[in-house]
């Protein structure tokens, strides 16, 4: 476990509650192994993943929707605590460059907001190998939802 972990999940915790009805870090997040290294404010976050067979294809591989869901996990919670407010995924681009066999030790998901407004958010992501290598990019338009009326 990374030393900023439970620090940066702590923070999370904090958000949540003052949001109300949030459950963070989220449950999907928890199941799939994340682990908070680093949260820049206004900047970055990064997390690590382990490639863990139940989330391979039949070759051995790690599925790709997997590898989108931890980049959507990590745009989330990077949100969360940017916005301090529930955000919704609007569109999620991935583009999958090499693949990462499962086992192969832990993939780094690396989050930088691009641009911020006041209910808005735009950032790209990569996913690095445990070599280091670029497997995924990713972009994406984060909101924050109007609240009902």
């Amino acid at each position: 476990m990374s030393e900023y972990h439970d620090e940066i999940a702590a923070a999370l915790r904090t958000v949540a509650q003052q949001v109300g009805g949030l459950n963070a870090p989220a449950p999907a997040f928890t199941e799939m192994g994340g682990q908070f290294l680093d949260y820049q404010p206004g900047k970055a976050m990064q997390c690590v993943f382990p490639t863990q067979e139940r989330f391979g294809m039949m070759a051995g591989l790690m599925q790709g929707g997997f590898l989108a869901a931890a980049i959507d996990n990590v745009y989330g919670h990077f949100a969360l605590l940017e916005m301090r407010a529930a955000c919704v995924t609007t569109t999620l681009n991935t583009t999958f460059i090499r693949a990462i066999p499962v086992g192969s030790g832990n993939i780094t998901v690396e989050v930088r907001l691009r641009q911020k407004n006041r209910s808005m958010l735009f950032m790209d992501a990569k996913v690095l190998s445990a070599e280091g290598r670029t497997s995924a990019t990713s972009s994406t338009v984060m909101v924050v939802p109007k609240p009902k009326r």
